[in-house]
């Protein structure tokens, strides 16, 4: 019986595994270290993610740690698709070496795991970023056309409020609704919209924070610059 059960769900399990490899590529601490001789838990909302590290050590290094937080999930995703039988529209069918009965879930997966392994790094004591720079990996993976419009929606938001919090929030809301819609064909679509569901609960976790410096006025607007924490 349980051999039955592993043999349908082990792939589950080390893509969950490489996935947490892939994210412990911790960007921000890594360049902060390396280029500026800081520390990027000690400044500004003390964490080691795109968001504080653009208001600490400017647009140019955002922009790095933003691509490659990006190429972490998405690099899982592809990895994990290609290994076990998925799909994805960074891989299609025809690198798949199978028939892609897995559809999205070996990628999802993958990506769930790069994004425990970014936002829960063993070597930074499971204190990482906030992971939303790998959901964007995720879902660029997945759909390029879903893709597109959640990043509509997510700008939309970060105008109005000129925060990143919120965007972030409303994509983690999204997300699974967008993948009900857009693979209501696939055989595990309903397994993934869980798997969603479940990324949205660990992140919301994360910005527990954010939402507390917004309600009290610290939280740094976008083009200003993070208040420093006292001491």
């Amino acid at each position: 019986m349980f051999q039955d059960f592993w043999q349908a769900h082990y792939f589950k399990f080390y893509s969950l595994l490489i996935g947490y490899a892939f994210g412990h590529i911790q960007t921000s601490y890594l360049l902060g270290k390396t280029f500026k001789k800081i520390d990027i838990r000690e400044h500004g909302t003390g964490n080691p993610g795109m968001s504080n590290s653009l208001s600490v050590m400017g647009v140019r290094y955002a922009f790095i740690i933003l691509v490659i937080d990006v190429l972490k999930s998405f690099g899982a995703y592809t990895v994990c698709s290609i290994l076990f039988n998925g799909v994805g529209a960074s891989v299609g069918e025809s690198f798949v070496f199978g028939d892609g009965s897995n559809g999205i879930l070996p990628g999802m997966y993958g990506s769930f795991g790069a994004i425990l392994g970014h936002a829960f790094p063993v070597y930074m004591r499971f204190k990482g970023g906030k992971g939303m720079a790998c959901i964007l990996g995720l879902i660029l993976a997945l759909d390029v056309l879903m893709t597109g419009l959640m990043i509509l929606i997510a700008l939309l938001t970060i105008i109005i409020t000129r925060f990143f919090s919120p965007a972030a929030i409303i994509t983690l809301f999204t997300l699974p609704i967008s993948i009900a819609i857009f693979f209501r064909n696939d055989p595990h679509g309903i397994e993934a919209v869980f798997v969603a569901v479940f990324i949205g609960c660990v992140l919301m976790v994360k910005h527990i924070d954010n939402i507390k410096r917004i309600k009290n006025g610290t939280e740094s607007r976008i083009g200003r610059k993070a208040k420093q924490p006292p001491g």
